[in-house]
């Protein structure tokens, strides 16, 4: 990961957020230390991808985050059914968008 790409990407959730940039660190996870989840979270990384370039098709989302409240009630019951074991268990740091903008994807995270 390049020192550049790790500021570039610091200085974008700053902005986005509305977070101090000193708070934001390489390991600096978007849920659990920023609060960002459901909606938020697809609308940090849309403006995430069109900013750097990067191709989010195999990055599964609700390994990493979970719906909006409210949303969706048949997607928010399967997820509790089926998928809760792994719903929002993985976290996505500041050094893996960073990773992401200098290889041009996000890859999913086992």
């Amino acid at each position: 990961m390049k020192t550049e790409t790790l500021q570039a990407v610091r200085e974008f959730v700053s902005e986005e957020l509305g977070v101090p940039v000193g708070r934001i660190k390489p390991e600096t996870r978007l849920l659990h230390d920023l609060g960002v989840d459901g909606d938020d979270a697809g609308d940090l990384l849309q403006h995430f991808s069109a900013r750097f370039h990067v191709d989010l098709s195999v990055f599964h989302f609700y390994s990493h985050f979970g719906p909006e409240a409210g949303w969706d009630p048949i997607h928010s019951i399967y997820c509790f059914l089926f998928a809760r074991s792994s719903q929002r268990d993985i976290p996505v740091t500041i050094q893996d968008l960073a990773e992401a903008a200098d290889i041009g994807v996000l890859k999913y995270a086992a």
